[in-house]
């Protein structure tokens, strides 16, 4: 038996949370908006800044900004996709679902996403910006000059 717990998981079921429950083990969740009796949780503000890396990106002037979202469900990964859908109202640009991608928080699944986008376009994004280094990588591999201004931010 355990203390206590401090995890990342949205895994767990409503059954293993009344589980951890009935045995009393506290736990603290991070990025999993949770208060119970033996619960907490540390939440970032993941939609105020979804909204301000895109709003930063159209202050750039661009217009094409892709998505890489984690996982459906996980409170992280939708809330920066809903601050990126806020700030591109707000701007006046059309959500498009060809511009989200999924990449389920892992690398060879953020890249192989990547990949497949990259082949579908009939134009290469110009750059990429997001948190990790991967999609950079991606745009280096390539033989030919990207271009189109398409911009691509990971949850």
């Amino acid at each position: 038996m355990v203390d206590g717990i401090i995890g990342f998981e949205d895994f767990l079921t409503e059954q293993d949370l009344a589980a951890m429950e009935r045995e009393q083990i506290k736990a603290v969740f991070i990025d999993r908006n949770i208060q119970e009796k033996n619960f907490g949780s540390v939440v970032f503000d993941s939609f105020e800044k979804g909204k301000a890396a895109t709003k930063y990106l159209l202050s750039l002037g661009h217009k094409k900004i892709v998505f890489i979202s984690g996982i459906a469900g996980v409170y992280d990964s939708d809330e920066r996709l809903r601050g990126y859908c806020e700030a591109l109202k707000e701007a006046g640009i059309s959500w498009r679902s060809d511009y989200q991608l999924q990449g389920f928080f892992e690398e060879e699944r953020t890249r192989a996403s990547v990949q497949q986008f990259l082949l579908e376009q009939k134009t290469c994004p110009q750059h990429f910006w997001q948190g990790m280094i991967l999609v950079r990588s991606e745009q280096s591999r390539r033989s030919t000059k990207p271009s189109g201004g398409c911009l691509m931010i990971s949850a």
